[in-house]
């Protein structure tokens, strides 16, 4: 892999980590788990509801939840440093 490669990929990297940096900034954290099933586990108790599911965005740190009734607005689960954060935004 030649230099600007790998330049790139570095690139990538810091941007992706400015990105995640901005995203948690706006953000308000409810709940945070070691693992997505944790944090499912949380969200659950937080709104009383046994429907709830996490649904992939183009950002594949992030998710959007979901109930019964669909897309819950304002509320999504970022993961960063290996841990899932219930964010409100």
């Amino acid at each position: 892999m030649g230099k600007n490669n790998m330049e790139r990929i570095n690139l990538k990297g810091l941007i992706r980590e400015i990105i995640t940096e901005i995203k948690i900034n706006e953000s308000q954290l409810l709940a945070t788990s070691g693992n997505e099933q944790g944090i499912v586990k949380l969200i659950k108790q937080f709104w009383y509801s046994t429907n709830i599911t996490l649904v992939p965005t183009d950002d594949p740190n992030v998710w959007d939840v979901h109930n019964a009734k669909g897309k819950v607005s304002g509320f999504r689960v970022i993961k960063v440093k290996n841990k899932y954060r219930f964010e409100k935004i």
